[in-house]
């Protein structure tokens, strides 16, 4: 008995920093650099997917009063000697989705996700055109739409980038 409960405290020893948050640096200028970094990095990666686009297809029902969604594609180059020796069209890869939610209250909600390979690397929330919330996953490979730069999450006043917790300061009224 006295045998387990040793292990059980040298495993938790080691463990512990693994599964405990990191500490929040709470220092403005280092919190606006990684907001910055992750507001900058988010733009590159949604310029770079669009770019890229080949053809979109946009989809509102009842008009489009209420909800829009556009969905950005990119063609595939055409396969290259097949075993049958003809070749062929592939499918079109999904690159973007937008959905646009008009309110009734007025406010319009946009939400943006980009993907790279069929994986998912940015998720961006507007509300009336201001970042609410972006996330930027980084992915393994060297695709032209891979995400070089690093994993953030911008979500309110709390910054996530790389492997740091930041706070952003209240704005001055």
């Amino acid at each position: 008995m006295h045998l387990i409960t040793r292990y059980g405290l040298v495993l938790a020893t080691c463990l512990l920093p693994l599964l405990a948050p990191a500490q929040v640096i709470t220092d403005a200028t280092r919190a606006a650099a990684a907001r910055d970094s992750v507001l900058h990095q988010a733009t590159a990666i949604r310029q770079n997917l669009e770019s890229h686009t080949s053809s979109f297809r946009m989809q509102a029902r009842r008009l489009g009063t209420r909800r829009t969604i556009t969905r950005g594609y990119a063609a595939l180059s055409q396969a290259s000697n097949t075993s049958m020796g003809e070749g062929r069209l592939s499918k079109r890869v999904l690159l973007w989705k937008q959905t646009v939610v008009h309110r009734r209250g007025g406010s319009t909600v946009e939400t943006f996700r980009g993907f790279s390979n069929r994986q998912p690397v940015l998720w961006e929330t507007r509300h009336n055109g201001r970042v609410t919330y972006q996330r930027l996953l980084q992915l393994k490979g060297n695709t032209p739409t891979s995400n070089k730069g690093g994993y953030g999450v911008l979500n309110g006043s709390y910054v996530h980038w790389n492997r740091e917790q930041f706070i952003l300061p209240a704005p001055s009224i």
